[in-house]
């Protein structure tokens, strides 16, 4: 009859519905897994346990202060066959170069752990991106540099902490003669404009002594890497 007919038509659909959320949500748990994969794959984490409540001692209630001003030394390009006292990645620092307040940057201190060690360690060596737990981003103190460079911390206790900069990125360029053919016997030279970025940053291991005290630290910021944009 008409009812049996819309009765049966009724349960079809329903069990069609039925069957479409199930292969729906197969289908997105499936695809949550190849999406962790792959998230694996490019990423690591530390793997020692931190100590939160430890770290959070740390920071409260301390009466020791550390500041610095954050600056830099204005590197000067060199070609990667010449040599120097002092190079970094071709770069030479210049011990009379006047020094570059850096303002308005971000600088965090954390707490000395068996974490942050292990975390610097995998980010300096591991090809997979570096990533810590929030609970350790959380348990840390930030400033930021004002227009003189000028940083500091308060209310730390004793112990040893680990303070870093965010990377500064200087776009440069450099006239250098370059060979590049020879007539009897002479080397010819030809002047080239060599274009560079150089990744600079802080970052140092600290140890604060005893209550009330006031360090101040150098922080200078270092070439960290260069990349050749021409």
């Amino acid at each position: 009859s008409w009812s049996m007919n819309i009765k049966l038509y009724k349960t079809l659909l329903a069990t069609l519905c039925s069957l479409t959320f199930i292969s729906t949500t197969a289908s997105a748990d499936v695809f949550d897994q190849v999406e962790q994969q792959k998230h694996l794959a490019t990423t690591v984490y530390p793997t020692s346990a931190f100590d939160e409540a430890a770290a959070k001692d740390m920071l409260i209630n301390g009466s020791a202060i550390v500041s610095g001003v954050l600056s830099f030394v204005e590197p000067i390009y060199l070609p990667e066959h010449r040599k120097a006292i002092d190079q970094r990645e071709g770069l030479w620092f210049g011990g009379k170069k006047k020094r570059v307040l850096v303002a308005n940057k971000k600088i965090v201190l954390y707490p000395d752990s068996g974490y942050l060690r292990e975390y610097l360690k995998l980010a300096a060596n591991s090809k997979r991106k570096t990533v810590a737990s929030d609970q350790f981003l959380a348990r840390s103190l930030a400033a930021t540099s004002n227009q003189y460079g000028e940083f500091g911390f308060r209310g730390l206790k004793p112990g040893k902490y680990y303070i870093v900069t965010e990377d500064i990125v200087l776009k440069r360029q450099s006239n250098v003669m370059v060979p590049n053919q020879i007539i009897d016997n002479i080397h010819i030279k030809s002047n080239h404009t060599h274009q560079y970025d150089v990744y600079m940053s802080y970052g140092e291991f600290l140890e604060v002594k005893s209550s009330g005290q006031a360090m101040k630290v150098d922080a200078r910021m270092m070439t960290r890497s260069t990349q050749s944009v021409n």
